[in-house]
This record gives structure tokens, C-alpha cells and sequence, in this order.
């Protein structure tokens, strides 16, 4: 039996950090579904209109679910990270693209259990800056950041399937102790199975 766990949410939430802890634990298997940096694919798609980047996006889920059905035929618990279907519909939505709906990514292989870390704006400021992030990434107006965490609910709401976990990332609790509290869910959610 496999699970598939979308871990998901703004740019600063420690995504990756959780993944690489979850991956390293035996049994777990951590992949990256986008080739190279979401940074790398968000200046390639700058260039062309917001519709065009968003599309771009769609695809690169479309490739990632692709790659999520040859990983799934392999008995073991997969790890995925950000940019997946949650992050490029609430970022779009939030960036104002007309017309980006779930319908947009076709049939995709979706989540057993989807993770929604958050953050508040004032740590994800401190993480994004510390880590070097393109400054055109960095959302310095927390009216804007609250209005993307709202985005980043909204889809999930509607669109969210399996096990839906909700947790703050911020500078009070670790990213170990995140990883944990996800292997826990997660095994509740194997032994329903």
C-alpha cells in the first residue's frame, strides 16, 4: 500500500525542510516533482503574461502527477513538496488569473493527505531573507500575505481530498516536531486502510 502526502503552502513555511525529515525516515521516499527551483520556473514564466505563467504551471502539475503514477506503482510512502495543485491554483487565484479552476489540471493523481502549513508574514519574511530569496518573491505587505493565506484556504477547502492537516510552521515549533506530528496522522491514516 502506498499514501501520497502533498505538503503545502506559502514560500517560508519550511516545506521542504518537513519533507527532507519525513524522507529520510524509513519506509519514506521524498521527491521533488518540479525538475529545478519553484524560483527558476517563476522567472522562465515571468515573460509571458500572468495566464500564460499560470498555464506553465498547470503543466508542470500535469508532469508532476505523472511522474506521481510511476512512483505510486512502488510499494512506499511518497513525500511531495510545494507546487503542487494547491500552490499553483491559490497563487494564481491570488494574483488575480480569470478563470483558474481545479478543472484546468485534468484527471492528476491527488493526495491521500494534504498538509497546509502556514506561517505568519513576520516569519516568512525573517526565513525568505535569511535564505536569499529572489526579492520579487518576498510579499512585504501583510494585508497582501494575509489576503494569500485566505486564497490558500479557500481552494483547500473546496478542493482538498483525503486527510486535510492544518499546521503552523512558525518559530515556535520545529520542523521535527512537524515531521512528527505528520508521520503520526499518517499512520492513523494506513492502518483505516
Amino acid at each position: 500500500m502506498s499514501l501520497i502526502v502533498v505538503i503545502d503552502g506559502p514560500l517560508g513555511a519550511n516545506k521542504s525542510r518537513v519533507a527532507d525529515i519525513i524522507g529520510s525516515t524509513d519506509g519514506w521516499h521524498h521527491t521533488t516533482l518540479i525538475p529545478h527551483s519553484f524560483e527558476e520556473d517563476a522567472m522562465i514564466a515571468r515573460s509571458k503574461g500572468r495566464r500564460e505563467m499560470y498555464m506553465h504551471f498547470v503543466d508542470l502539475v500535469r508532469s508532476a502527477s505523472r511522474k506521481l503514477e510511476k512512483l505510486r506503482a512502488v510499494d512506499r510512502l511518497y513525500t511531495v513538496l510545494d507546487s503542487y495543485w494547491p500552490s499553483v491554483l491559490a497563487v494564481h487565484r491570488w494574483l488575480g488569473v480569470e478563470g483558474a479552476e481545479m478543472e484546468d489540471f485534468g484527471e492528476i493523481l491527488r493526495e491521500d493527505v494534504l498538509v497546509h502549513l502556514t506561517v505568519s508574514h513576520t516569519t516568512s519574511l525573517t526565513r525568505l531573507r535569511r535564505r536569499d530569496h529572489p526579492s520579487d518573491l518576498i510579499i512585504e505587505d501583510p494585508n497582501r500575505y494575509k489576503d494569500l493565506q485566505r486564497a490558500y484556504d479557500d481552494v483547500i477547502s473546496q478542493y482538498a481530498q483525503g486527510t486535510v492537516m492544518k499546521i503552523n510552521s512558525g518559530a515556535h515549533i520545529s520542523p521535527e516536531d512537524i515531521a512528527d506530528k505528520i508521520l503520526k496522522t499518517v499512520l492513523l491514516e494506513k492502518l483505516k486502510r
